[in-house]
């Protein structure tokens, strides 16, 4: 039996993961996500491979050059990905898992509750970080939500709010690219959903495994980009999806998403990138694919602000300062979560988180029921009664606050993003917390 298998057998996955996710602990016993027999290397690993006798199915370039060491590949259907990564590592060469990484929507069965003091080690107190103490877990230990997929939405429907005020004349548009799930179908778009600031979008099938229920992260990215459309009127939004319905994306997927988005870094067609999902890596090592993709993307910003992008990811929501990628890059803007009262219970936190925003119980733009309605759902059917706004928590809607933060500022006084930037987030006045960085609140 392979290692993977092993590991499979050993966590009992089921649910929506039976075949593309696995749960592995790492050399420190801290446990990360991966697709199974998918490995990430470079292209000048591959005779070293063979000479270790490690076969494979198949090879995909990624497009993204690594200096002299290469291009980066995927391999898949490899036996033992992990046992394969950490032999070339030890020969100098660059190899990881395809690691997983998971939509920051507060899920279902959440380990992590309201009000729950698990996992929250009240860092804004003493402004430490709990990575060596008791009071910071492994994210994966114990949470069903995690080891056998969520089954059901948390998003609830709401009325419609109250008419918001029209939006205010801008200079300059702000282009932004939501790499998320797929947005809502037309049949499923209420008409706030179809606003004008909504560009290029990839689709989404609803109830994707047939059981008469919305999949736990439907109407994800339609909920994202009405945050973006509230809170930054006049804003241009598209959506990309890599994110699948019950939540799960990776590092492979959302690193060629963004070298697609960007053919040309140096003329960037986005000021704003959102990603509303996190994932813990062996070893807590950046993902490799993402890190080169961003980095590609950042570079041209760091000789020209006027090519700068900002890239906003959520910090997950597991209640741990173990750092989740992408939001723990340096150059990426990581959001916390708040509540009314201060830290959301659920938030992650750390030295690597750069801003928090309100992330509990917000509300947004969602799937709105077919006027015909849905054949085959009865009456207990959340396909049923959706009314095209919904209230929601997690990381994943505090990112899009201050995204949408950036776009405003950006729209309205014609500043680039890294300029923005350093005012609104890094400026030494602000407001901050302990472990949660600068506190950004327009909602």
């Amino acid at each position: 039996m392979s290692k993977a298998s092993e590991d499979r057998k050993d966590q009992s996955n089921s649910g929506p993961w039976d075949e593309r996710v696995y749960f592995s602990p790492s050399a420190q016993g801290r446990t990360f996500a991966y697709r199974p027999g998918e490995l990430i290397t470079v292209s000048t690993s591959l005779p070293q491979l063979r000479r270790i006798g490690i076969a494979w199915d198949s090879v995909e370039p990624g497009g993204t050059d690594e200096q002299d060491v290469g291009t980066l590949v995927r391999l898949t259907g490899v036996g033992d990905p992990i046992g394969a990564a950490r032999a070339l590592r030890s020969g100098g060469f660059m190899a990881r898992p395809n690691h997983v990484l998971f939509a920051a929507a507060l899920a279902e069965g959440s380990p992590v509750g309201w009000g729950s003091p698990v996992g929250w080690g009240s860092p804004v107190g003493d402004g430490h970080c709990q990575c060596c103490t008791p009071g910071c877990r492994d994210p994966f230990a114990g949470g069903a939500h995690q080891r056998k997929g969520p089954t059901r939405t948390t998003a609830h429907p709401v009325p419609a709010p109250k008419a918001l005020p029209d939006p205010p004349a801008v200079g300059v548009h702000c282009r932004v690219l939501v790499l998320d799930t797929g947005y809502a179908p037309l049949a499923w778009r209420s008409a706030a959903a179809g606003g004008p600031g909504i560009a290029m979008v990839d689709e989404e099938r609803i109830d994707t495994d047939s059981d008469h229920f919305l999949d736990p992260c439907q109407g994800h990215s339609t909920f994202i980009a009405g945050i973006f459309a509230r809170l930054a009127p006049g804003v241009l939004v598209d959506v990309r999806e890599v994110t699948k319905a019950f939540g799960d994306t990776d590092d492979w997927t959302v690193a060629v998403a963004l070298n697609a988005a960007f053919p040309d870094p140096e003329n960037p067609p986005y000021f704003i990138v959102n990603m509303s999902f996190a994932g813990y890596c062996e070893e807590d090592d950046p993902p490799i694919a993402i890190a080169a993709a961003i980095e590609r993307i950042l570079k041209p910003g760091r000789q020209d602000p006027s090519r700068s992008v900002a890239v906003v990811a959520a910090a997950g929501n597991d209640a741990t300062c173990r750092p989740a990628w992408p939001a723990a890059f340096d150059d990426v803007v990581g959001v916390a979560a708040l509540s009314p009262n201060g830290p959301a219970p659920f938030t992650n936190y750390g030295p690597w988180v750069t801003a928090c925003a309100p992330g509990c119980d917000i509300i947004s733009t969602f799937l709105q029921t077919p006027d015909g309605g849905v054949p085959g759902a009865v009456n207990d059917s959340d396909l049923l009664g959706q009314t095209g706004w919904a209230s929601w928590s997690g990381t994943s809607f505090a990112a899009p606050a201050v995204g949408a933060r950036i776009a405003r500022e950006m729209m309205t006084t014609g500043q680039d993003s890294a300029t923005v930037i350093r005012r609104i987030i890094h400026g030494d006045a602000l407001a901050r917390l302990p472990m949660l960085g600068t506190i950004v609140n327009d909602a």
